[in-house]
């Protein structure tokens, strides 16, 4: 049999856009896919404006980031691939999709770096940076590759999340001895595997392999693996409540009357100043509870 024959049997080149049978229900899915993602990042963001300014936490922004990146990667992916007959136009726009993803990915581990060091001080910082301008280098000079680009990052990005889990085991569930760590992080492990997995099953190459049923696969998978990515990211709490302590300035007991009774500084700057505006406020407090004691 002829080679050629024998190739174009195994390797069905499938046609953009996307259509058929199940053109429809793919679309409608990954619609969901991207909602899911951006649904998740509204619900950090709702949490990071509801705090007072000093208790924003670094962490709850670097979710943002994270499920955002995925949540425009998605849709500039269907734009391309279900609503986009031009061929340079398609690939134009999955390198921009896979350009946000990483970009996303880099200001979550930006942000993760700020608050804890992993190994060195921002070393996965420095290599995803380096790996988001050799995507935006290789783009330029050979579109067509970038796809194998953008699957260089699940690696190290596995790596930084790793370590990222390590501390904190380590910071959190151990000190506080919660035994809920195996099923966090079983929630993580398996929502993580479906990701990638899923991820995989949706390029173009299973598609030219197995046709688009290998792409509704994929996307279940993913639909399964964001729904535990998010409960994980929910339920763990975030290096700033862990690190509580650290975040005191002062501690101050008073009597029921009013009376300042003990007083302690945990910082060194603007004590003074913070004495007498205490005392201010004390003094100023005390006044008032005996008025007010006195009309009664």
């Amino acid at each position: 049999m002829n080679l050629n024959v024998v190739k174009n049997m195994i390797f069905k080149e499938i046609e953009f856009p996307l259509t058929g049978p199940l053109g429809q229900p793919l679309l409608i899915i990954e619609w969901i896919i991207f909602f899911l993602y951006l649904e998740l990042a509204i619900i950090f963001w709702v949490r990071v404006i509801r705090k007072e300014k000093a208790l924003k936490n670094l962490q709850e922004k670097a979710y943002i980031f994270l499920f955002l990146g995925n949540s425009f990667m998605w849709m500039l992916i269907l734009i391309g691939e279900f609503y986009v007959d031009n061929v340079h136009v398609r690939l134009l726009l999955s390198d921009l999709g896979y350009l946000v993803q990483m970009t996303g990915a880099l200001f979550f581990i930006f942000y993760i770096e700020k608050y804890k060091i992993f190994i060195q001080k921002k070393l996965f910082t420095f290599i995803f940076t380096s790996m988001v301008i050799i995507f935006v280098f290789i783009s330029f000079l050979a579109v067509e590759y970038t796809i194998v680009m953008s699957f260089t990052f699940w690696p190290v990005f596995s790596l930084f999340f790793i370590f990222y889990i390590k501390k904190l085991n380590s910071d959190f569930y151990k000190q506080k001895g919660l035994k809920s760590f195996n099923s966090d992080i079983l929630k993580f492990i398996l929502g993580f595997f479906l990701l990638v997995l899923g991820f995989g099953l949706t390029t173009t190459l299973m598609i030219n392999l197995f046709g688009l049923g290998i792409r509704l696969l994929g996307d279940i998978f993913q639909i399964i693996g964001i729904i535990l990515f998010g409960l994980f990211f929910i339920s763990v709490p975030s290096f700033s409540e862990i690190d509580w302590q650290k975040r005191i300035d002062n501690v101050l007991i008073m009597h029921k009357s009013g009376r300042l009774i003990y007083k302690k500084f945990f910082r060194t700057e603007n004590i003074r100043a913070n004495e007498s505006l205490i005392a201010g406020v004390m003094t100023s407090l005390e006044m008032m509870l005996e008025r007010v004691t006195h009309e009664t």
